[in-house]
């Protein structure tokens, strides 16, 4: 077992952190020892915080160990895959192969506040927020495409594009890693012969799956069933990772913790 360590950059939007407290949580982490990974939240509009993949550039020039990636990518169907292939590879570049991106399709269309919220960003965003798995499905194999291929070219749903390259490529050989987050404990376990999207979409694309909230038994249960769909779809089930998100309060008062 592997600890990461996600730094709350969405605490500089209502002043919980600053910048340079960010930056210095990061050179302690690594100089400690004990964390094997720097993650940070992701949203645009909707959950305001410290933009990602900015913030981890500058933990890329700052580190030279641990890991750096999303937990996770909630924006990812709202972004062009195409300009982000070209930011990320530059990060990887920066930060000598050690990313690790983990994508999410994010909020949807509900009730509630912050559902509001991510309808207006999607709105000002001129994308359906229906779409966003297929975005999300489209736009990792976008992404995979241009970091491997040069010249590259796609036509899907959503995008298309000939004879175009991303320039550098990443370090990271044949890419770097893309992880798919989600939640399928969330929905229990579904009735034989019928297909789970969540789990077979990390059976299918990711090289590793994150969650959030899963007891011990749920995690075991789903991750069980996402190597077993894997393995159906040709996938090496011995390289792909797979991490649990909990949110910790660490405090010196065991009490106030």
């Amino acid at each position: 077992m592997r600890l990461g360590l996600l730094l709350p950059n969405q605490g500089v939007v209502f002043g919980a952190t600053t910048v340079p407290e960010l930056l210095e949580l990061a050179d302690v982490a690594e100089r400690s020892g004990v964390f094997d990974g720097l993650w940070v939240g992701d949203n645009l509009l909707a959950k305001p915080r410290l933009e990602s993949v900015t913030l981890l550039s500058a933990l890329a020039g700052r580190t030279r160990r641990c890991r750096l990636g999303t937990a996770c990518m909630a924006s990812f169907p709202l972004r062009n895959p195409i300009v982000l292939a070209a930011q990320w590879g530059a990060l990887d570049c920066i930060a000598g192969g050690r990313t690790v991106l983990a994508a999410c399709i994010g909020g949807g269309p509900s009730r509630g506040h912050i559902a509001g919220a991510f309808d207006s960003e999607y709105a000002a965003m001129g994308i359906d927020p229906h779409e966003r798995a297929d975005r999300l499905e489209e736009g990792v194999d976008v992404l995979r495409i241009l970091w491997t291929q040069d010249p590259a070219s796609h036509s899907g749903k959503f995008f298309r594009f000939n004879g175009i390259a991303v320039r550098p490529q990443p370090v990271q050989k044949p890419c770097p890693p893309v992880w798919i987050a989600n939640n399928p404990h969330v929905f229990g376990t579904p009735q034989p012969g019928v297909l789970n999207r969540q789990i077979d979409r990390v059976a299918r694309l990711g090289d590793g799956w994150m969650t959030v909230g899963a007891t011990p038994g749920q995690f075991q249960e789903s991750w069980g069933r996402i190597k077993e769909a894997a393995r159906g779809h040709g996938r090496n089930v011995d390289r792909m990772e797979s991490a649990l998100y909990y949110n910790l309060n660490i405090n010196e008062d065991k009490a106030k913790a």
